[in-house]
């Protein structure tokens, strides 16, 4: 039996996923793009749309996977944070554009941050949640032993 992966690496895969639906996509709108250039000009647009499907084909199903393994905020934002790195970084190698830090690395800190910030909220909710779900089974059990006595 082959060895599971983990939860954390099905979100990565679909934000990997991700950006690569979106690189496809750009690849349509400007064929004469770098990546493209190797390919004779009548596969230029089977290929792009082929990398669109298949991506999310493999974003849907690994972030379904990371879902079922993670709490959905967890999935969301790993996915989401590497998404935007992904594509940050495809942008700069693929198609040479330029990554201004004050702006677009400002842009991505806070966006980042912002997903850190929902993924600590929301473990502070799913903590209270946890703590009233113990009491009230406590709550429970003694109004069971009470009920035996009598």
């Amino acid at each position: 039996m082959a060895p599971t992966m983990s939860p954390y690496v099905h979100a990565a895969i679909a934000g990997v996923s991700a950006a690569g639906a979106g690189i496809s996509a750009k690849l349509i709108s400007a064929p004469s793009l770098p990546p493209l250039d190797l390919l004779p000009s009548v596969l230029q647009l089977p290929f792009a749309v082929s990398g669109i499907v298949i991506c999310n084909l493999v974003l849907w199903v690994n972030f379904t996977v990371a879902m079922q393994g993670l709490r959905s905020v967890v999935a969301t934002s790993l996915t989401t944070v590497v998404n935007f790195v992904t594509a940050a970084i495809a942008g700069y190698g693929f198609f040479g554009e330029v990554f201004d830090v004050n702006t677009q690395g400002l842009g991505t800190l806070l966006i980042i941050l912002g997903v850190i910030f929902l993924n600590a909220d929301s473990e502070e909710e799913g903590g209270r949640a946890e703590e009233e779900k113990e009491r009230e089974d406590s709550e429970k059990e003694r109004e069971g032993d009470k009920d035996k006595k009598e």
